[in-house]
């Protein structure tokens, strides 16, 4: 199981990005896609983020979901693309990574290797074309504090991929389609390789014993 992570600040583009990415590999069994938790229950709960105790709430119910929606998939599929990963919770909690951690009692090492790839779209809010949605209200400035709280937060992981704000939805869409096709054929080079060379047991004993 590969988990790819995009991540990014607010109007970063991964809706529409997920959009193009589910629509390329809609006849790919071996690819499954999930939507952002966050979004979700914002949509459908009322929280008041502005009370501390409520985005205390607010984020442990999406580590939970985060949890629960990562399993149900994982005996399923070679390729998970995640909508954010555990680690971006940590960009909306007091105290920042560190303290994420420390509350869910994680090891940094462990949920970095949780997650093979990590795609961070850069927010458009670093551009001049920052728009707000009825979901996401954050002001700009916001928007950019969001912005590198998220890029540091996955700091570390050997393989992140930063896009910029700058490249079109088209050139991201390709760089990204382009690195799950690779590892799409590797995973099936890999599988074909150890079935080659696999051997029944009783010729497996003979080939030990000569």
């Amino acid at each position: 199981m590969l988990r790819i992570v995009l991540t990014g600040g607010p109007c970063a583009g991964k809706t529409t990005l997920l959009r193009i990415l589910t629509e390329h590999f809609a006849y790919e069994p071996h690819v499954y896609f999930t939507k952002e938790v966050a979004r979700s229950l914002l949509a459908k709960s009322n929280y008041d983020l502005s009370i501390a105790s409520e985005r205390v709430r607010f984020q442990t119910e999406v580590f939970v979901k985060q949890l629960l929606s990562e399993q149900i998939a994982i005996s399923k599929y070679e390729v998970l693309v995640l909508d954010r990963g555990l680690l971006d919770g940590a960009a909306y909690w007091q105290g920042g990574r560190a303290a994420f951690l420390a509350h869910f009692q994680l090891d940094l090492s462990k949920v970095i290797a949780r997650y093979g790839i990590v795609f961070h779209l850069e927010s458009l809010a670093l551009g001049t074309h920052y728009e707000q949605d009825g979901i996401r209200s954050e002001s700009k400035a916001e928007a950019m504090e969001l912005e590198n709280k998220t890029k540091e937060v996955w700091r570390g992981h050997p393989r992140r991929f930063i896009l910029p704000h700058r490249f079109s939805i088209a050139k991201k869409a390709s760089f990204i389609i382009e690195t799950i096709e690779k590892e799409l054929e590797r995973a099936h080079f890999d599988m074909a390789h150890t079935l080659k060379y696999a051997l029944p047991l009783e010729q497996e004993e003979n080939a030990i014993s000569m």
